[in-house]
């Protein structure tokens, strides 16, 4: 039995501890991955070889550093595993942090993912998925943070035996938050960890339509239209739009076929770049009343621009049953405005 299963379960463990960690106040329960049974084998074999405690070190991009512990417990028999991680300093900016601990059932895992698979735990829907020599856990829909943000992180075992976990805090707004855990046994051998380089991941989800369709989401869509929705469908995007612009598309169908939402996201890459272009149209476009300074609307009110943080959301509702102004448009523009920037 290669050792590799025990591996991934141990990596999945402490990745999801850390994301718990992360976004604090999240209460230490009971949660399960989806997947095939893993091996007792190879639970016996990652008991032996992970559990007990381990010093931290960590560093994010804002130049803040420290340390930590954990500890990791996996019975083989029970089927559980239960995993802690504290660490002392403000870590991501955020204050007050204790010890965050949380308990897996193991009985079905998610181990097994080749590429990916969606799992559920105490710190919301996780996607797995497996990198070189390592895991990567993405969770969308960061509590505390504007819709559409995400945290990331990549564990993975090094061959000088100790833990190596990046994270990325991607929030719609603002400058992402890199940072780096390094966890092991022996504080003296253990290295400092390196905060990791900016990565294309941001522009991957604009180029194909995800940045936008991070924005609504088919229940909030459902009730925009006034009846049940699709799923936001990726429609492409666009790097280099404009200076320091870049665009991301989605398109939301009602179930009906009645109702179609197209929409653009103007992504500034700074504040400034998203003003300037927000500013292009101002001149040719009709205050929304109640968000004269944040909303515009053009062409006799068929097309709504919407400023929220670094983004101009460009909207338009069609429906195929009348040539007058849909109110879902009215619907979807309260919506976005309504984001935390």
């Amino acid at each position: 039995m290669s050792p590799e299963l025990g591996r991934r379960a141990v990596l999945q463990v402490m990745g999801v501890t850390l994301a718990a960690l992360v976004l604090d106040g999240i209460p230490a329960g009971a949660g399960s991955l989806s997947g095939g049974p893993i091996p007792t084998e190879a639970l016996r074999r990652a008991a032996d070889r992970y559990n007990g405690s381990y010093v931290a070190k960590w560093v994010d991009s804002t130049g803040k550093r420290g340390a930590g512990t954990g500890k990791l417990a996996i019975d083989p028999n029970a089927r559980t595993a239960r995993g802690s991680v504290g660490f002392d300093g403000k870590i991501l900016g955020r204050t007050g942090l204790s010890k965050q601990s949380l308990t897996l059932d193991l009985a079905e895992y998610g181990y097994d993912a080749q590429t990916a698979s969606v799992a559920r735990t105490p710190v919301g829907a996780v996607q797995w998925e497996r990198v070189t020599d390592g895991a990567r856990l993405t969770l969308s829909h960061v509590p505390g943070l504007a819709a559409g943000s995400k945290l990331d992180i990549i564990g993975r075992f090094t061959a000088a035996g100790f833990a190596s976990f990046t994270y990325t805090i991607s929030p719609r707004a603002g400058e992402p938050v890199r940072g780096a855990v390094n966890l092991g046994r022996d504080a003296a051998a253990l290295p400092e960890p390196v905060v990791p380089a900016a990565t294309a991941a941001a522009s991957a989800d604009i180029l194909s339509g995800a940045y936008a369709c991070d924005l609504i989401s088919k229940a909030a869509a459902t009730k925009a239209f006034a009846e049940p929705a699709k799923e936001p469908e990726a429609n492409g995007g666009r790097i280099g739009y404009g200076p320091g612009i870049d665009t991301s598309n989605c398109r939301i169908e009602t179930v009906s076929g009645n109702q179609l939402l197209q929409m653009t996201v103007y992504h500034g890459r700074t504040a400034d770049a998203a003003a300037a272009h927000f500013a292009l149209n101002q001149s040719i476009g009709t205050p929304v009343p109640g968000l004269e300074s944040r909303a515009y609307s053009f062409v006799n009110g068929r097309y709504v621009w919407v400023a929220t943080g670094n983004d101009i959301v460009e909207l338009q509702v069609l429906d195929q049953r009348s040539s007058d102004i849909p109110p879902a448009l009215g619907a979807f523009t309260q919506l976005v405005a309504s984001r935390p920037g």
